[in-house]
């Protein structure tokens, strides 16, 4: 389920790229049991998939345009469960760029082609239960006005990147089906170095500095938040 990335993502949840794919065969990466094994054929995203235009406004009001990259090898595949429940996966590799609409400041092939995965149970008021786990690179972003302020309580901005093809973060929500919006954001898990794209459009060089002090005190969120994965 990529919507986050458009994409996601997204892609969106999410989503989620550099040259080489992230873990290129069925399993999921090492480190990430309790989860359903998924099976079945990969299908790759069709063109017009590529051909999107996502726009979205982030980082206090600034408009942004997320369009695809020059490396568009994602694939994903579903698998259904017992209970009605369905396991979608995707995995790269992908970029995108991401235009401030403001000054035209570009982040250009950004990796969001990492392994992804969408546990989806279906609710009796006919929303969803979702569980996403998205492994480097992925990327948060919102869609509504809610999902920034959501976002916000969770990381202290509202557009989150980490590139790490180890590390993850782990989204539980409830999710409206018909508009792909999030109703609400029970738990976050996070375990990866992400870092706030909001400040890397005026400062690109915070994409490879994994130390940055300014994204440590952010990190420290982790702690106000209950591990149930």
């Amino acid at each position: 389920m990529r919507r986050r990335l458009a994409v996601s993502v997204l892609a969106a949840s999410i989503v989620g790229v550099s040259g080489s794919p992230a873990h290129a065969g069925d399993d999921p990466p090492e480190g990430s049991g309790g989860w359903p094994q998924g099976s079945g054929e990969w299908e790759p995203f069709p063109p017009e998939y590529y051909e999107e235009e996502l726009t979205f406004d982030a980082c206090d009001g600034e408009s942004f345009t997320l369009t695809a990259g020059d490396v568009r090898g994602a694939s994903t595949r579903e698998t259904e469960l017992k209970g009605d429940r369905i396991l979608s996966e995707y995995r790269g590799p992908e970029t995108v760029d991401i235009t401030r609409e403001s000054d035209g400041a570009t982040i250009d092939e950004l990796d969001v082609g990492g392994y992804a995965r969408t546990l989806i149970t279906p609710r009796d008021d006919g929303n969803e239960h979702i569980v996403d786990q998205l492994f480097g690179g992925s990327i948060f972003l919102p869609f509504t006005e809610e999902e920034s302020e959501q976002l916000e309580d969770v990381f202290g901005t509202d557009l989150v990147w980490w590139g790490d093809e180890d590390e993850y973060i782990t989204l539980e929500a409830i999710l409206d089906p018909e508009t792909f919006e999030y109703v609400k954001i029970i738990d976050v898990e996070i375990k990866a170095d992400w870092v706030d794209l909001c400040k890397a459009f005026d400062d690109p060089d915070i994409l490879d500095d994994e130390d940055d002090d300014d994204d440590d005190d952010d990190h420290d969120d982790d702690d106000d938040h209950d591990d149930k994965h």
